[in-house]
């Protein structure tokens, strides 16, 4: 069935308005939209309108009270008796700093660098000249500034930039070790900047009287400033191509420099990855940073719900797993009572299959580490329970999918449901990824160039995002209405169960109809829209729980070994489910592990199911 036929496009939407009303069921205010990074309700947001060249521009912030102040303080100095060494310090040192750059970072100021003059131009006096101010983005030259005298005998006839000082600073900007498009005078009475290859570059583009800069500064930054000036250049750049373009007879030499253009771009690629290296390095440092310091200053018990729930990569989890380990080992008596208790989940509340992994990994690491060989599990004020038969129990309430506890197997079961069913919903609507493609535009304009450089905002990982966002929303309110219930306030695990099954008889028949139109969808979207397709198979063809926990398992070979003979059967009842890890954990058992059942994906399917039909 191809997409675009009307069978096709009327069960689709058929599929997102069951899905909408299906969420609304569940108790949401509205059907969530994504926008701006925030999961909100949709009625709460206006329509985005961007301007036309808004992938060439970045947001500005607010001057603060800080700025605010050093710019009035700039505004009311006294420039009569300053020669230029005063104007450097007392007026562009901070002006330089207002605008973002310093000495020594990505966005850097070299103060009075010294250039050799080509033979011909020796004529002007010198062999060498010597600039006040060049300013870097990224090692990559874009304006410099020149600063002269100040001094006056009347203040209400300041004196001006004159021509001579023009003429200086643009020769400078001509210079082909220094080639800046931009250069600017200041006398601090007057700051003037100029396109060095303007018609007449003696007409400034930009001029402010110290006296205006608390009322101009955004003016000056947006053309200058660390975070705005290439952005600038590159929208200057485009008007001059269209303009000599226009002036071509031949299509074929348009062609011709658009093939140029882009081999320059090409050429330019390796410097871009060199910054985007140097950023990443950079931004994992903080990043790793701030990310101990939040361990190192929170009590481990308030980490779980937050640390746990969401997908953590190896080398964090080790991390955490590291600061927590020695902290909880630390921390006898009560507290670590707290704490196990609830990282084992005691008390059913909606926690994540990342969460399960995580505490799984977690736990391997307490064994190993060796700092707690017995922990109170019990309440009772003493620690008489190996850390080891901890992480043995709960790999056994994983590999069995919390068979002993249906309480938290029916929210493992809705969360499958919940993802595959909001990811699906979200992806085959048109509305929604031009919302998530705003949304993303969004971040882009308002957030630094650094942070979009790493990890930052694409239409896939926004996707993601919100999947997980939605997903969790939607799995505790499905939790709230079946906890708390009849005289032992306990959760009603019978009316949860039908609560799942009757959502899953409704959505699975049209998931299944509509697989081959959503796949096709999928496949023709961009390449910024492709992100990992786990969610469309979690709890359907795939079990990521299970392959997750074999796969930990395997990894701590020491605790392997003392898994009991009932975790060593389910290990090859999985193995013969599909699940590779769990094979290989069977066979570094010594284990024979038959071939695949030949019904494997209906085993799964009653699994996922919780035994209902299909």
């Amino acid at each position: 069935m191809r997409l675009g036929s009307p069978a096709t496009a009327g069960r689709l939407r058929f599929l997102r308005k069951k899905i909408s009303l299906w969420l609304r069921d569940l108790g949401s205010p509205t059907v969530h939209k994504y926008r701006c990074g925030v999961v909100t309700p949709i009625m709460e947001i206006p329509a985005m309108n961007f301007w036309p060249d808004h992938n060439l521009a970045k947001h500005v912030l607010p001057p603060s009270s800080e700025q605010i102040a050093s710019l009035k303080r700039l505004s009311e100095l006294r420039f009569e008796t300053f020669n230029e060494t005063d104007v450097r310090e007392e007026f562009l040192v901070p002006l330089i700093g207002l605008l973002g750059y310093q000495r020594n970072s990505d966005y850097s100021v070299l103060r009075e660098e010294s250039y050799k003059l080509n033979p011909l131009f020796l004529t002007i006096g010198s062999s060498r000249i010597k600039l006040d101010y060049r300013f870097n983005v990224y090692k990559a030259g874009f304006w410099l500034l020149e600063a002269k005298g100040a001094r006056c005998a009347d203040t209400a006839q300041p004196p001006k930039v004159t021509d001579n000082m023009i003429e200086q600073a643009h020769f400078y900007a001509h210079h082909r070790d220094i080639d800046c498009p931009l250069f600017g005078v200041s006398n601090g009475w007057w700051t003037n900047l100029y396109d060095r290859d303007s018609d007449d570059p003696r007409q400034p583009i930009l001029s402010i009287s110290y006296s205006d800069l608390p009322t101009k500064f955004d003016e000056l930054y947006a053309l200058l400033g660390a975070s705005q000036v290439t952005f600038w250049i590159k929208r200057r750049l485009l008007a001059r191509i269209e303009q000599t373009l226009s002036a071509d007879v031949d299509l074929a030499r348009t062609d011709e420099f658009v093939r140029a253009a882009q081999a320059a771009a090409s050429r330019a690629r390796p410097k871009v990855l060199e910054n985007f290296r140097r950023n990443a390095g950079v931004r994992e440092a903080t990043q790793s940073k701030e990310f101990c310091d939040y361990l190192e200053n929170s009590r481990p018990y308030d980490t779980l719900d937050t640390l746990l729930m969401w997908p953590l990569n190896m080398g964090s989890m080790s991390v955490a797993s590291n600061i927590l380990s020695k902290k909880v080992a630390e921390s006898p008596g009560a507290n670590q009572f707290l704490f196990f208790h609830k990282l084992l989940v005691k008390e059913p509340r909606p926690v994540t299959i990342d969460y399960y992994i995580n505490a799984l990994n977690l736990l391997g690491t307490l064994c190993h580490k060796g700092e707690l060989e017995k922990v109170d599990t019990h309440g009772g004020g003493k620690a008489d329970t190996p850390i080891v038969e901890v992480y043995i129990e709960f790999a056994r309430l994983l590999l069995f999918h919390f068979s002993a506890r249906p309480d938290l197997r029916v929210i493992w079961a809705m969360e499958g449901l919940l993802k595959r069913m909001v990811k699906r919903s979200l992806l085959s609507s048109q509305t929604a990824r031009r919302d998530i493609a705003a949304g993303v535009e969004m971040q882009r304009y308002l957030q630094p160039e650094e942070e979009i450089a790493y990890l930052g905002p694409c239409p896939a990982r926004t996707l993601i995002q919100v999947v997980e966002s939605i997903s969790l929303a939607e799995l505790g309110a499905f939790f709230t209405r079946h906890c708390n219930k009849g005289r032992n306030k306990k959760f009603d695990v019978r009316g949860a169960v039908e609560e799942f099954q009757q959502r899953r008889a409704a959505f699975e028949p049209l998931e299944d109809a509509t697989d081959a139109a959503y796949q096709e969808l999928a496949n023709g979207l961009w390449q910024e829209w492709r992100e990992l397709t786990w969610n469309d198979h979690l709890n359907r063809t795939w079990d990521r729980l299970g392959h997750a926990v074999c796969e930990i398992i395997l990894s701590r070979r020491t605790l392997l070994q003392l898994m009991p003979e009932d975790c060593r059967l389910q290990m090859v009842e999985l193995a013969r489910l599909g699940n590779s890890f769990a094979r290989k954990c069977a066979e570094e058992l010594g284990m024979t592990v038959p071939d695949d059942y030949p019904d494997a994906s209906a085993r799964l399917k009653v699994l996922f199911t919780l035994g209902g039909k299909h």
